[in-house]
């Protein structure tokens, strides 16, 4: 299902045109992103309960809130949303092996869990994310080329 989204995207980008000159097919498949980042993020809310900030919810939150029916973008959820939930299995593997070891879940691992999301970038939402929701822009270009890519 991954795999298929992401030649949706990838046919949504090749097929670039503004939002008001998006063919049939290109509304249809960012219909379809939207509506299963809609279900992603309300799944998320119901399940992380007081851990929504562990599982850092809030991203898909603004992504969605900012959703643009444009190509490009219906991309950008789709890696979010990959993103997002390769790291809720981090998480739920961290806690498994935690457990495994200690027996139970206690303080200890909320520490080596805060402890590896700083030191791991895979627990960081990806650079694009960065660029659209604190610079505003999908594109920052530098003598290294695109930043936010």
């Amino acid at each position: 299902m991954k795999s298929l989204l992401l030649a949706a995207a990838l046919a949504l980008t090749v097929t670039a045109a503004s939002a008001q000159e998006l063919t049939p097919f290109q509304r249809q498949v960012l219909g379809g992103i939207k509506k299963m980042l809609v279900e992603y993020v309300q799944k998320q809310h119901a399940s992380c309960g007081s851990a929504c900030d562990i599982e850092q919810v809030e991203v898909l939150d603004e992504v969605l809130e900012r959703w643009e029916n444009a190509p490009g973008y219906g991309k950008y959820a789709v890696e979010v949303m990959d993103w997002h939930s390769k790291l809720a299995i981090a998480i739920g593997e961290m806690a498994n092996n935690y457990v495994s070891r200690h027996g139970h879940l206690d303080a200890g691992f909320d520490n080596e869990l805060l402890r590896r999301m700083a030191a791991d970038p895979a627990f960081h939402p990806p650079t694009e994310y960065t660029c659209r929701h604190m610079c505003g822009t999908p594109h920052l270009y530098g003598a290294q080329g695109d930043f936010c890519k």
